[in-house]
């Protein structure tokens, strides 16, 4: 046993936990009962709450430090690494300040943590998130994974954006998701909880993913359904580059921000 449990453990002390998310309070308590403590947790604000509370050992409030920035999800079973990294590079080269979380680490001002999920523990989020904005970050994007998902670890997080790449079928056992259907019904969560949703509409499950989306739509690809598409693509291939090149079409609005006699950005929206 830990010093720092035996120690809980002889204080058996009371705790009062004030904010977090309503799908976490049986998760606080089970941690305040693992130490053997007491524990009341109120997640919304209520006048009655100060007499509920009584006088408690400890007092735990949690902040809502998400609202402070614009977070961008991506899900999908194949390129959301790549896709963090290069919206921080768009978000950086217009002038934001944009923290990262993922798979290989989270970037916070200069500092880069190696990651260990993904998609962190929900504390872990939050602690970065707090982090980013003591470093005067204004943005940040971040790889939302169906474990993460499923487990609640972004639960009441304000997505501004949500971005889904494609699905295949991945990720599904014993340790991960029981069958196809509930990996769809995981990454669909993002699209609950997000005020624009980006989808690629060529992907053959897009449909259902975004079923339930509570969020404002928009589409990628190069169906002409699509909201921007791709079109009169060419492979382009030379020594030491393999690429494409192609024509942006569809329903755009273009806003155009002069960045430097030599350069400028276009944002797309």
């Amino acid at each position: 046993m830990k010093d720092s449990e035996k120690y809980f453990r002889r204080l058996a002390m009371s705790v009062v936990i004030i904010g977090g998310h309503d799908r976490m309070v049986c998760q606080y308590k089970q941690i305040c009962k693992q130490f053997k403590c007491k524990a009341k947790v109120f997640t919304q604000m209520s006048a009655a709450m100060s007499k509920q509370i009584g006088s408690p050992d400890l007092i735990v409030l949690f902040t809502n430090t998400a609202e402070k920035l614009k977070v961008i999800g991506i899900t999908g079973t194949k390129g959301k690494t790549t896709t963090t990294y290069l919206i921080r590079s768009i978000l950086e080269g217009v002038g934001h300040k944009v923290g990262l979380i993922g798979t290989i680490e989270a970037i916070i001002g200069d500092r880069k943590i190696p990651a260990a999920n993904t998609t962190p523990e929900s504390f872990t989020i939050q602690q970065y998130f707090a982090q980013m904005v003591e470093e005067g970050c204004d943005s940040v994007v971040m790889e939302v994974s169906s474990q993460g998902l499923m487990l609640h670890r972004t639960a009441g997080i304000p997505f501004e954006i949500g971005i889904f790449t494609n699905l295949g079928k991945d990720h599904i056992g014993p340790n991960e998701h029981k069958d196809f259907e509930d990996y769809k019904r995981c990454k669909a969560m993002l699209f609950q909880q997000c005020k624009l949703g980006i989808a690629n509409i060529d992907d053959p499950y897009y449909a259902d993913i975004f079923r339930g989306a509570t969020c404002k739509v928009e589409t990628f690809g190069f169906s002409p359904k699509a909201d921007l598409r791709a079109e009169n693509v060419n492979l382009v291939s030379k020594p030491g580059y393999l690429g494409v090149s192609y024509h942006v079409a569809g329903r755009l609005i273009l806003m155009w921000r002069s960045i430097s006699p030599e350069n400028s950005a276009c944002i797309i929206r």
